[in-house]
This record gives C-alpha cells, sequence and structure tokens, in this order.
C-alpha cells in the first residue's frame, strides 16, 4: 500500500495533542483504522485514549498484555496492540475482523503490516525529538 502524508506538526505537551486530536482526527468517517507507530513510551496508547474520549468512550486503556479490547459506545472502539503476539495475521481474523462494521474505529498499536480492509486506513507515527513529539499522519 502507499502512504501520502497527509499532515505533519510538534506537540510540546499533553494538551497539545489532546487538542491535535480535537482539531485533526475527530473529523474523520467511521469506519476506519489508525496504525500507531512510535518506540516505546512515544505515546501510542495515550493518542488511542484520546481517539477514544472523543467518541465519548473514556475508559480505553492500554492493551498490551490483552492484546485486544472493545468498547461499545456511540461507535465501537477496537484497541489491539500486537507487542506481545507472534501471530498476528491469524489473531486477527480469529479475534478482530468479525468484530469489525460500519460503526467502528479500529486502532493497532505495533501492527507488523497494513492489511487491505475496505475502509479508510490512517498511520499516526509519533516521533520523539527535542523534548517534544513530532506527529505525521498518513493515508494508505
Amino acid at each position: 500500500m502507499h502512504e501520502e502524508l497527509i499532515w505533519q506538526c510538534y506537540s510540546q505537551n499533553e494538551l497539545e495533542s489532546i487538542q491535535l486530536v480535537k482539531n485533526r482526527i475527530k473529523s474523520l468517517s467511521v469506519p476506519f483504522v489508525i496504525y500507531l507507530e512510535g518506540q516505546i513510551g512515544a505515546g501510542k496508547t495515550f493518542f488511542c485514549q484520546q481517539i477514544a474520549r472523543i467518541n465519548d468512550e473514556k475508559n480505553l486503556t492500554s492493551s498490551s498484555f490483552l492484546n485486544l479490547n472493545i468498547y461499545l459506545g456511540k461507535c465501537k472502539i477496537i484497541h489491539v496492540d500486537y507487542y506481545y503476539n507472534n501471530e498476528p495475521n491469524e489473531f486477527f481474523y480469529e479475534n478482530i475482523f468479525e468484530e469489525m462494521d460500519d460503526n467502528t474505529i479500529l486502532l493497532s498499536e505495533w501492527s507488523p503490516e497494513y492489511l487491505d480492509l475496505g475502509i479508510k486506513q490512517y498511520i499516526l507515527q509519533i516521533i520523539e525529538e527535542h523534548n517534544m513529539r513530532k506527529i505525521n499522519f498518513y493515508s494508505l
């Protein structure tokens, strides 16, 4: 799949990151997938939590040890973390694919590959630079 940079910006703190999500991510039409990329501690789960909050889900937690959490609210939010998963494709098709519908946001951390799912897909890349976070947002 071809990546196209949609926007790029810098965030100096949590408040700027929250505003970034409110201003840039809130306008995306459901259903969609966001693959979150960045080093450990870069803020992937924080961004997932903020995306969930703008969709009225306030209890999203890290799914690192569970691999998957599903939240039902204004829309269905599926949060998956592949960090400890050795069989990502099998896990996706056995546990996630059937859960997706036209009212789903899939937030995927540490995804080893991008799948052709027939819905809008994006990459939110977080790079730590000089006590700031450089945020790149791509369309697939």
